[in-house]
C-alpha cells in the first residue's frame, strides 16, 4: 500500500483496506505480504516498491493519490487504485493500471493480479509507457521532483490537456 501517510484520509483508507479487503486477499493468496510505503520518503519506499508484485493506492482523493500512483507506475509496478483517484490522470483500466469502484472489486483485482504474473507484466509495461508518454522527463522532471517533496501538486500532461 503506497500513499502519503501525512494525510489523514490516507490513514483512514489504509484502515478500511486492512479491515475489509486484506483478510479476503490473504485467504485467497496465503503467501501474499502486505507492506506500507510512504510516497513522502522515497528513498525508504523505493526498495519496497521494487520488491512489490502489486502496488495498491487506497486513497480516493486525486490530489493526495496522484504522486504515489505515478511513482509506482514509473517504477513499472502493477497498480490498483480507486477510480476516483486515477480517473483524473487519464490512465485506462486494464491498460495502465487497475481501477476499483467497490470493496468487492478491490479484493477481486488484488487476488487476480497476485495470481497472474502475465497480468502484472502487462500492467507494468502499460504503466511505464503511460508515464513515459504523458509525463515526459524533459517537461515534467522538476515538477515531479517537487511533487514528491510536496505531494498532491503534479498533474501529467494528459490530464493538463483535458
Amino acid at each position: 500500500v503506497h500513499a502519503d501517510w501525512s494525510h489523514r484520509p490516507a490513514r483512514w483508507a489504509l484502515g478500511r483496506f486492512t479491515r475489509r479487503v486484506w483478510p479476503e486477499v490473504k485467504r485467497a493468496v496465503p503467501e501474499a505480504q502486505l507492506c506500507h510505503t510512504d510516497a513522502a520518503s522515497p528513498p525508504e519506499a523505493l526498495h519496497t516498491l521494487q520488491e512489490a508484485s502489486v502496488v495498491v493506492s487506497t486513497v480516493a482523493d486525486p490530489d493526495t493519490a496522484r504522486v504515489p500512483i505515478l511513482q509506482a507506475m514509473a517504477m513499472r509496478r502493477a497498480v490498483i487504485a480507486p477510480l476516483s483517484a486515477a480517473d483524473q490522470l487519464g490512465a485506462r483500466h486494464g491498460e495502465h493500471l487497475l481501477l476499483t469502484r467497490s470493496v468487492d472489486e478491490w479484493a477481486q483485482l488484488c487476488i487476480q493480479s497476485l495470481r497472474s504474473a502475465s497480468m502484472r507484466l502487462e500492467l507494468s509495461r502499460g504503466a511505464r509507457e503511460f508515464v513515459e508518454r504523458y509525463c515526459p522527463f524533459e517537461e515534467s522532471a522538476d515538477e515531479f521532483v517537487r511533487a514528491i517533496q510536496q505531494p498532491g501538486r503534479f498533474t501529467p500532461a494528459i490530464a493538463r490537456a483535458a
